[in-house]
């Protein structure tokens, strides 16, 4: 007779999900790639198991936008440095920030620590959440095609990143610039 584990089931759970999620990274992942061709290497630090259904279709984006992937797994405050310290030795094009990541996303504990770790590195870190530039990261846009892109034009400039026509940066306006 058949048999379903909760590992199996949960797997064809997120499998079946993910047509439904599709599109929350597609538009971000074309503004990098359109912005930053040379930068080929996505890299997301995140707990895996918190964070398993983003990372499945994350996957898939970077795929089809021929960008390879890291998922650095880090469940714990304890592991922060010594994860991030090999990771970031990897190099990666540019760091993804999982918005709903109790420790490294939107607004997570380590968050603006590890964004101004990567910059420091001259990696640039973007996400779907528009507060993340508040923490430095450099680039942001919505899951919709027609959603509009943010950049925090100084950290930009800082590491010397070209950006798209048509950015809004939105910690001008609070700067009174």
């Amino acid at each position: 007779m058949f048999q379903l584990s909760t590992g199996r089931m949960l797997a064809a759970a997120a499998l079946l999900c993910a047509p439904l999620r599709a599109g929350d990274y597609d538009h971000l992942f074309d503004v990098v790639k359109d912005a930053w061709p040379e930068r080929t290497v996505a890299m997301a630090v995140c707990d895996k198991d918190a964070s398993q259904m983003e990372l499945i279709d994350l996957a898939e984006t970077a795929k089809a936008r021929n960008i390879s992937l890291l998922i650095v797994d880090l469940r714990e405050e304890k592991d922060y440095n010594k994860t991030l310290a090999s990771a970031m030795s990897r190099n990666p094009g540019f760091v993804f920030i999982i918005d709903a990541d109790p420790l490294l996303g939107a607004k997570g504990r380590l968050t603006a620590r590890m964004i101004y770790r990567a910059s420091g590195r001259g990696i640039p870190t973007v996400g779907l959440s528009q507060g993340l530039l508040q923490l430095g990261a450099v680039l942001t846009a919505g899951p919709g095609a027609k959603d509009p892109v943010y950049a925090n034009k100084e950290t930009a400039e800082r590491m010397k990143l070209p950006l798209p026509a048509g950015v809004i940066d939105p910690t001008l306006k609070k700067k009174g610039k």
